[in-house]
Formats: structure tokens, C-alpha cells, sequence
């Protein structure tokens, strides 16, 4: 009876190899490992260390970054479904760091540069975007209060207009020496006159 094959791509053959295999102390690992969470390198810095795992880039920089395990992003709503199985994931994942170790150790003092230069501009864009975020938040705030305030000033000048309209009804009232009552009341007998009179004619 034939063994029925794998189902493991070529990408997907990659040796599991251990952190011992690459020369990455337990130390260095930790190092590594809390600088790509703390985001202290840049974009194009993680996608040079994912050299040779282009097909399951996303997954790692999404793991390293914000320290998730596999059973996190096996499944992402944006990403869709991890295209390997836990076993192969973490050792594409030790590669990664294998990559990165080596490329910072290749940089020499550029590494250093990018974890301290490279790593702050990437956090110096994020302050910008949240700054950002911040004046459009306040300029709305502002926006609302200015709101507010024309609809008290108008409320206040339609009140004064009320008011001053009062004033020149009495004022005219007083001049005349009729007041508001005898003046509806007088409207009123007028009114009655003239029904008195349709009803007579």
C-alpha cells in the first residue's frame, strides 16, 4: 500500500531548524524578539529579513510585531488563512530572526542606526499620525462650540428684538393713552358692531 504524499510545497520544505542551528543565543532571541514588538525597526527593515518567506511575509511581520502566537493568526480577516502549519510557521519564523540577526550584524553600525534612526522615524510618523488625529478631534470640538455659541447669540438677539418690539407697542400705548387692554377690548365691541350689523341687514 503506497504512503499517500504530502501535501508541503516547495516554500513549505524549509528545515526546522533551531535557534542553536542559527547561532542565536537565548539572549539575542529576547533581544530580537522585544525590539520588533517595540517597533524599533522600520517597515523595509522586517520585510529585508523576510528574505526567501515572501509567501507568508505578512503572517510573520504580524507575529513578531505584535506578539502573537500561531493560533492568533491562523486565521485573519484581513489576511485570510495561514498557508503552513504550526510546526513549519515557527521555523519560518526563526528564519526570520536568523535573517534579521544577520542583516543587523552585516549593517554593523547601521544597525544600530536603524534600531535608534530608522526605528525613530517610524515612531516619529506614528506621533504625526496621532497629532493628527488630535487637531481634526480638537478642530471639531471647536467647530461645535463656535455652533453653540451663534445659536445663543442668535437666541439672544431674537430675544432682544422681542423685547424692544414690547417696548415700542407700550411706548405708542402711553402716548396715546390707550392701554393694551382697552385697545383689544375696543377691537373686540368693533368686531361685535359689525357681526351686529351683518345681522341686521
Amino acid at each position: 500500500m503506497s504512503r499517500i504524499k504530502s501535501g508541503r510545497t516547495e516554500n513549505q520544505g524549509t528545515p526546522r531548524l533551531s535557534f542553536g542551528a542559527y547561532n542565536i543565543s537565548r539572549e539575542r532571541y529576547i533581544e530580537l524578539r522585544d525590539s520588533c514588538a517595540a517597533g524599533k525597526y522600520s517597515p523595509e527593515t522586517l520585510s529585508k529579513a523576510c528574505r526567501g518567506l515572501e509567501f507568508i511575509e505578512p503572517w510573520v511581520v504580524l507575529s513578531v510585531t505584535k506578539s502573537k502566537s500561531y493560533d492568533l493568526i491562523e486565521y485573519d480577516f484581513k489576511l485570510g488563512r495561514i498557508p503552513v502549519g504550526r510546526s513549519d510557521f515557527y521555523g519560518f519564523r526563526r528564519k526570520f530572526y536568523h535573517n534579521l540577526d544577520v542583516l543587523l550584524r552585516e549593517d554593523g553600525g547601521r544597525g544600530a542606526a536603524d534600531r535608534a534612526a530608522g526605528g525613530k522615524i517610524y515612531k516619529n510618523a506614528q506621533i504625526a499620525q496621532k497629532c493628527a488625529q488630535k487637531k481634526k478631534f480638537l478642530n471639531t470640538i471647536t467647530c461645535a462650540r463656535k455652533n453653540v455659541e451663534c445659536c445663543k447669540r442668535w437666541h439672544k438677539k431674537e430675544f432682544c428684538y422681542t423685547v424692544m418690539r414690547g417696548k415700542k407697542i407700550r411706548e405708542n400705548s402711553s402716548k396715546k393713552g390707550v392701554s393694551l387692554h382697552d385697545t383689544r377690548a375696543k377691537g373686540k365691541v368693533q368686531k361685535c358692531t359689525e357681526m351686529h350689523t351683518k345681522k341686521e341687514s
